[in-house]
């Protein structure tokens, strides 16, 4: 298996956990591994965390909702590779 240190895959959340699983499973499951951060943007109950947990991805949260575009910078500001790659679900 490869992993690059170059790439995150970072996965903005907000309330809607319809396809989050499939989202999640598709960024584990890329031929080359990577990073892979979850920003739940205040959503009023911990799903994303809890599959984070079971997952083993990193897990950021929101202290209030600060907006879609402001939690996608948060995304970016997150990440700590070069490259990022903003996944919607």
């Amino acid at each position: 298996m490869q992993y690059t240190d170059k790439i995150t895959i970072a996965i903005p959340v907000y309330e809607r956990k319809d396809y989050f699983d499939n989202s999640l499973e598709s960024a584990l499951n890329q031929t080359i591994k990577c990073k892979i951060i979850v920003v739940d943007n205040a959503s009023s109950h911990y799903y994303f965390r809890e599959k984070c947990g079971e997952k083993g991805v990193v897990y950021y949260r929101n202290d209030k909702n600060i907006g879609m575009f402001p939690n996608w910078n948060r995304c970016f500001e997150y990440a700590s590779t070069e490259f990022v790659l903003l996944l919607g679900d």
